[in-house]
C-alpha cells in the first residue's frame, strides 16, 4: 500500500523522467480483506492489496496515458515513454485543458486505523455469533464481511499535489427460510461501529415474517421504501440527472429547469462528501477541491456538478466532481445526501391505509433517461400494509416507474439517516421514504 511519503518520492521520479513534458500522476491504492459465508459457515477469506499509477502526459492538445503497478525506475521510465508515445499519435482535442496548478483542500478524514488492523479471526468470530441466531431458527445465512482502505493521490507538473485515504467496513447478510428471505446491510469507516449480529437479527426477522407470501395484483400502491430502496432511485439521479454533461446536452431531467420546481417541496438533495455519514475524498480526479453542492432545495433545481471542461462550457467554475480523464461520462456526484424528514418507518406504516413496505430493489435498469424511467425487482421482504398495520407478506414485484414522478409524490421522509448501497454500487446517505402511487408493472412467481 503506497502511503503519502512514498507517493511523493514516485512523483519526483516521474517528473524527472518526463523532462519538461506536462505530466499528471494518478495513484489508486487499495487494501481489502473479504470474508464470505454461506449455509451458516465461513466459506472464503481473501486479503488483497494493490497500488497502481496512471501517468498521463499532455502535448499541446493531445494526451496519452499508461499505467503500472511496479515503481522501480525502469518501470516508471517505460511507462512515461509509453504515455508520451501514445500522446504523439492521438488526434488533437481542441477542448483539452492545460493541467491545473496547486490547490487548497478542506480537511477531511474518513480513515480509521483499527479498520485496517482487524484480523481474519476477529471477523470469523463475529460471523459465527451472527449466524448462530439463524441456526437457532433453522434458517440459513449468507453474506459478506469486508474491511479495508482506499487511497488516491494526484500530482502534476504544474505543482498540484493531493493525497487522501479512507477506510470502510461492510457487512451484508441474506437470511433464507423455506419460502422467504430477509436482508440487511451496513457500511462504516470504523469496523467497531459495525454490528453483524444486530444486522443479522434484522434480516432474520424479515425472513421469518416473510414466510408464506401471498400473491398480489400489480398496479399503483403507496409504498414505504426503506433506505436501501430509496438509494436505488437516487443513484439513477446521480448517473443521469445531476451531472453537467447530460444537463448541457439536454438529456437530463434538470436541463433548462434550474430555478424551477422539479421535485416535491419536501425533497432537498445535496452532494456533500463532508457529511459525517458518507465516505470519499476532498478532491476530484483533476485535483480540484470537492465542494458541497445543493442540487435540489425543497423541490427547486439549484445546480448540477461540474468538472473543468463543463464549467468552461457553462461559464462557471468546477465544483470538484471530475472522473478520471479522459472519460465520456462527464462529472458526476458521488456523495448524494437526501435530507431527512420528521417521520419513522413505524409512523409511515401507521399513516397508510393500503400500501406496501419494501426492503430493497435489485437488477434495476434505466428505460428512459429524461423522465428517469427505471425498472427493477423487489427483494428480501415485501409486506402489505392495511389500515396502518403490516398485514402479511406478499410475493415480489417488478416495478416500472419514473424517479422524477416518484420524488414529486413523497409524502414523508424518515428522521434517521443511513449510508446505503444501491444494487449497482455507490454509497448514498438517505432516510426511508413514503411515496404515493408507485407503479408495479407485474408480479412474480415467488
Amino acid at each position: 500500500m503506497m502511503d503519502e511519503s512514498r507517493f511523493r518520492e514516485v512523483v519526483k521520479q516521474v517528473m524527472a523522467l518526463a523532462d519538461g513534458t506536462a505530466v499528471e500522476v494518478l495513484l489508486a491504492a487499495q487494501q481489502e480483506g473479504l470474508t464470505r459465508f454461506g449455509n451458516n459457515v465461513v466459506s472464503q477469506h481473501i486479503e488483497t492489496g494493490n497500488s497502481e499509477l496512471v501517468i498521463r502526459v499532455q502535448q499541446g492538445t493531445r494526451q496519452g496515458k499508461a499505467g503500472c503497478n511496479q515503481f522501480d525506475r525502469a518501470t516508471l521510465e517505460r511507462t512515461v515513454r509509453k504515455a508520451v508515445l501514445l500522446a504523439s499519435i492521438q488526434r488533437n482535442d481542441p477542448l483539452l485543458l492545460p493541467l491545473p496548478g496547486s490547490q487548497k483542500y478542506r480537511t477531511l478524514s474518513h480513515y480509521r486505523p483499527q479498520t485496517v488492523a482487524v484480523s481474519p479471526g476477529e471477523k470469523v468470530d463475529r460471523i459465527r455469533q451472527a449466524v448462530g441466531l439463524c441456526m437457532k431458527k433453522k434458517t440459513t445465512a449468507a453474506g459478506i464481511f469486508s474491511h479495508g482502505m482506499q487511497a488516491v493521490g494526484l500530482a502534476n507538473s504544474n505543482g498540484l499535489f493531493a493525497y487522501n485515504r479512507y477506510t470502510s467496513a461492510g457487512f451484508s447478510v441474506t437470511v433464507m427460510a423455506k419460502d422467504s428471505s430477509g436482508w440487511a446491510d451496513a457500511t462504516q469507516p470504523d469496523i467497531h461501529d459495525l454490528h453483524p449480529e444486530a444486522l443479522t437479527a434484522v434480516a432474520l426477522e424479515k425472513a421469518l415474517a416473510g414466510r408464506r407470501p401471498k400473491a398480489l395484483s400489480p398496479g399503483e400502491y403507496d409504498v414505504i421504501l426503506e433506505p436501501a430502496a430509496v438509494a436505488e432511485l437516487l443513484l439513477f439521479m446521480a448517473w443521469e440527472g445531476f451531472g453537467a454533461l447530460p444537463y448541457l446536452e439536454g438529456r437530463s431531467f434538470v436541463s433548462g429547469r434550474l430555478g424551477q420546481k422539479i421535485l416535491g417541496g419536501n425533497v432537498t438533495i445535496t452532494d456533500d462528501v463532508y457529511h459525517p455519514r458518507t465516505l470519499g475524498l476532498n478532491f476530484d480526479y483533476e485535483g480540484m477541491p470537492r465542494r458541497s453542492v445543493v442540487l435540489v432545495d425543497h423541490g427547486v433545481a439549484k445546480a448540477v456538478v461540474h468538472d473543468r471542461k463543463t464549467a468552461k462550457e457553462a461559464g462557471t467554475e468546477s465544483t470538484g466532481h471530475a472522473l478520471p480523464l479522459p472519460n465520456t461520462n462527464g462529472p458526476m456526484p458521488l456523495n448524494l445526501v437526501l435530507a431527512a424528514g420528521d417521520s419513522s418507518v413505524d409512523e409511515m406504516v401507521a399513516s397508510t391505509s393500503r400500501g406496501l413496505l419494501i426492503t430493497h430493489f435489485h437488477y434495476t435498469n434505466i428505460l428512459d433517461p429524461v423522465p428517469l424511467m427505471i425498472t427493477g425487482m423487489t427483494r428480501d421482504g415485501v409486506f402489505l400494509v392495511e389500515k396502518g398495520r403490516v398485514k402479511h407478506p406478499v410475493k415480489n414485484f417488478r416495478f416500472t416507474e419514473s424517479v422524477v414522478k416518484a420524488f414529486n409524490q413523497v409524502e414523508a421522509l424518515g428522521r434517521d439517516m443511513v449510508y446505503a448501497h444501491a444494487f449497482w454500487g455507490g454509497g448514498i446517505v438517505c432516510p426511508a421514504a413514503k411515496i404515493r402511487g408507485f407503479n408495479f408493472s407485474s408480479a412474480t412467481r415467488f
